[in-house]
């Protein structure tokens, strides 16, 4: 899995689209979303969603994560678009 900054995602969002692997979007150091492109001019095998949250286990075993209710929290203080 890909890591990626959110202002480089902003940047160069087409390449990652076309990126062959899902890539883990950071703000602040922090997982903030994933990406998951479906394909672009090339024919590539599927992803599956099942194989995505498999390695997005494994990498939360690795790294580590927040706890359930620090992530809603953070989620309801953030500033809505609009």
């Amino acid at each position: 899995m890909k890591r990626a900054t959110l202002a480089d995602v902003q940047a160069s969002l087409s390449k990652y689209v076309r990126t062959a692997q899902p890539v883990l979007i950071l703000e602040g150091g922090e997982p903030v979303a994933m990406l998951v492109g479906l394909g672009g001019r090339k024919k590539r095998a599927p992803v599956k969603l099942r194989d995505v949250l498999q390695r997005a286990w494994k990498d939360y075993e690795r790294h580590g994560g927040i706890a359930h209710k620090q992530f809603w929290d953070q989620i309801a203080n953030k500033p809505k678009d609009g």
